[in-house]
């Protein structure tokens, strides 16, 4: 994991939402990850070879008020309540091969529930996670953009560069 990305900030309000705090957002990507991939996935030492490096250089999460509040010209300063809120994640994730060859995946991933309360949005972000790395998986595992062995393992190794 990129070191730029941070485990604690702000994420600034805007439409009918205040600036939130994230803390732990470095742990709640390393377990995403784990929980996605980590039984298909052999991680391997620092003195071992490994077939694929993944590393994510960018997770931006941000939170979007949805429903009828969410795209509506209300004033904010009239709304007291929004009924939903979603999380979005930009991210940017580059897979290394041993021979060198890049497989980059970037997006916006769209948490598939929304919260309602305050203490719905550890399920959102986690949701929202869950989705960037099935898109994650999907983009450079799924659609080479470089040349790949005409054979791979049922389950590549990753690592030593693996810095979830």
């Amino acid at each position: 994991m990129s070191p730029h990305i941070a485990d604690a900030f702000v994420i600034p309000g805007k439409a009918h939402l205040n600036d939130s705090n994230v803390e732990g957002w470095r742990t709640t990507l390393n377990n995403g990850f784990w929980n996605g991939f980590g039984f298909v996935y052999r991680i391997t030492t620092d003195t071992e070879a490994s077939d694929h490096v993944l590393m994510l250089e960018e997770a931006s999460p941000e939170l979007t008020a949805t429903g009828p509040f969410g795209a509506s010209r209300i004033p904010a300063a009239q709304v007291t309540a929004v009924p939903a809120v979603a999380v979005h994640i930009r991210y940017r994730a580059v897979l290394v091969n041993q021979d060198g060859s890049r497989r980059i995946a970037a997006g916006t991933a769209v948490s598939k529930v929304v919260a309602t309360g305050k203490s719905d949005l550890d399920g959102v972000f986690a949701s929202a996670v869950e989705t960037m790395y099935e898109e994650i998986a999907a983009k450079p595992f799924g659609h080479a953009t470089t040349p790949t062995p005409s054979h791979a393992p049922d389950a590549p190794p990753v690592g030593p560069g693996v810095q979830l």
